[in-house]
């Protein structure tokens, strides 16, 4: 029967570079084990690394990330906030790692949600999709979760609240209109808010300047 050649088009690039250079510029060495081994050149070490770099250069960006966030977001289908979530939840996963290689290079991403990511998210759930009244609870009792990991001390700098996290965070409670809790929660969320920023202000003018982790609490 004949037999089947794999295509050098489906081959990974780093596979066609060892395939072309291994054979004529390889260096050979024996372990103490006596076993024989192959060790690629610089100069295909050196292409490898390019072709890496491209890889990553193909790789999403987290302002890729947001904008397919952002499209949910502003959806009017009944499952564009759970469809937003994942997106959300796609960065919240942390590093990834990408081996393309058969040397086992990886290609290593950092991808985490910055202020935006949320702020998308939040925007999807304050704004009433659906009629069932315990999925709205639900998305507003999240988006208040979400606000306060973002104030915590624990969360990074780049996803600290702004005025208008506050601001969708009350408007996914006001869309509860018969849930008798939520004048209280919204009332709260007003006078934590008017706290934070007169509190930031004091610090101000008694200092003479705002410390930069604070700067988030006067946006």
């Amino acid at each position: 029967s004949p037999v089947k050649v794999k295509s050098p088009s489906k081959l990974s690039p780093f596979a066609s570079l060892a395939s072309s250079n291994t054979t004529s510029e390889s260096h050979q060495s024996v372990s103490d084990n006596g076993i024989t081994t192959f060790r690629p050149p610089d100069s295909i070490n050196q292409e490898m690394e390019k072709v890496a770099t491209i890889v990553r250069s193909l790789q999403p960006t987290v302002h890729h990330y947001n904008s397919v966030i952002k499209a949910w977001a502003h959806d009017s289908d009944s499952i564009s906030v759970a469809r937003s979530r994942r997106w959300l939840s796609k960065l919240e996963d942390g590093p990834k790692n990408f081996d393309d290689s058969p040397d086992n290079l990886l290609i290593h991403t950092t991808l985490q949600p910055n202020d935006e990511s949320y702020d998308l998210y939040l925007h999807s759930c304050s704004r009433g999709i659906g009629k069932k009244r315990h999925l709205l609870r639900e998305r507003a009792s999240e988006a208040e979760d979400i606000l306060r990991y973002r104030m915590s001390p624990d969360a990074p700098s780049n996803i600290r609240p702004t005025t208008d996290s506050f601001n969708n965070v009350i408007r996914a409670w006001t869309r509860c209109r018969k849930d008798y809790s939520v004048a209280d929660r919204v009332l709260n969320l007003v006078r934590e808010m008017e706290g934070i920023h007169r509190e930031v202000i004091m610090k101000e003018q008694h200092k003479g300047q705002i410390i930069e982790e604070e700067k988030w609490k006067l946006n």
